[in-house]
């Protein structure tokens, strides 16, 4: 038995056509090549936008609309550091309310801290007298000099700090709109 294709206008096997057990004469009304060429070009026209968006909308509740005018309210930058563009939705795993967008190493800082008690380990490590590897990583550690020690402390600690006020803020700023809206 043959049939010819709908798509290309060629006359082929059954064996080219396919199986359709909905048609009268059991064939697939396209041959296996055309559907499979078009079946090529419709999944190369879903665009990461589209799957996006799918996502975002299945992950978060967000339409599309509103996750453009949260980026375009944020100016396409993080909601943290706003040096970076913003890539990831930010939500709370308790609520599962969305806060904003971040950067990916916002998202993952956030992430690491989710859990206020993580953040205080995390203060208390910094506090440490730091050591460095003499040799490339060979030999005993040894401590820094006490006055490059001492900078070094106060700068990450001026870096966690500015890191928790921006935190502290934009936390704020959310709970605000929040319970405006």
């Amino acid at each position: 038995m043959s049939a010819v294709c709908n798509k290309c206008g060629i006359l082929k096997s059954a064996s080219e056509m396919g199986r359709n057990r909905g048609k009268s004469n059991g064939l697939h009304h396209w041959c296996l090549a055309c559907r499979r060429v078009d079946n090529n070009l419709r999944n190369r026209n879903r665009t990461q936008n589209h799957r996006s968006d799918m996502y975002r909308k299945q992950r978060y509740g967000l339409t599309p609309i509103e996750y453009q005018s949260m980026f375009a309210a944020q100016g396409g930058a993080c909601a943290i550091c706003s040096q970076r563009a913003a890539d990831c939705v930010d939500h709370c795993h308790n609520t599962g309310k969305v806060r904003g967008l971040l950067c990916k190493g916002c998202n993952t800082l956030l992430k690491a801290i989710d859990n206020w008690a993580h953040l205080e380990s995390a203060r208390a490590y910094l506090a440490k007298p730091a050591f460095e590897a003499r040799d490339a990583g060979y030999g005993e550690p040894q401590p820094l000099h006490p006055e490059d020690e001492a900078a070094q402390l106060q700068r990450e600690f001026i870096s966690a700090v500015k890191g928790l006020e921006a935190l502290q803020a934009r936390m704020t700023q959310n709970a605000r709109l929040q319970a405006v809206g």
